[in-house]
């Protein structure tokens, strides 16, 4: 938050004359502004999705932070998740396939159980998105 307080300071109509206002370097500014954007990225990040290797939300889970409209990989978890649930407007569509290509269930209530979908141990990626 001190990054950008520093960035987004601005003189205004009561301060002083800018006559002797000097400009830090270009690097340094350009820093501080990578440091602001990654720190922008960051926060943008939500909880997608909770998958689990057993039905009914057993076995292991995990719940996934990241950014709507973006591909995922499950990685060590291909082919072994059984249930999953989403967070909040967010609704995610599940794939068999490495690149979120095909069709697949959208995970769009509180809870799923996806052997009742047919999709038992058949996730690879997921791609998210705001209902």
């Amino acid at each position: 938050m001190h990054v950008l307080k520093s960035i987004c300071s601005t003189r205004n109509h009561y301060s002083k004359s800018l006559h002797n206002f000097h400009p830090k370097p270009k690097s340094t500014m350009f820093k501080y502004v990578l440091v602001a954007s990654v720190f922008a990225a960051v926060t943008s990040a939500v909880e997608l999705l909770t998958t689990c290797t057993d039905s009914n939300f057993g076995g292991s889970c995990i719940t996934w932070h990241g950014n709507v409209r973006t591909c995922y990989s499950v990685n060590e978890y291909k082919n072994s998740i059984s249930s999953a649930k989403n967070h909040g407007s967010v609704r995610c569509v599940l794939y068999a396939t490495d690149n979120c290509t095909g069709s697949g269930p959208i995970i769009s209530g509180p809870a799923y159980n996806l052997g009742d979908q047919g999709y038992n141990d058949r996730t690879s990626t997921f791609y998210c998105y705001y209902n």
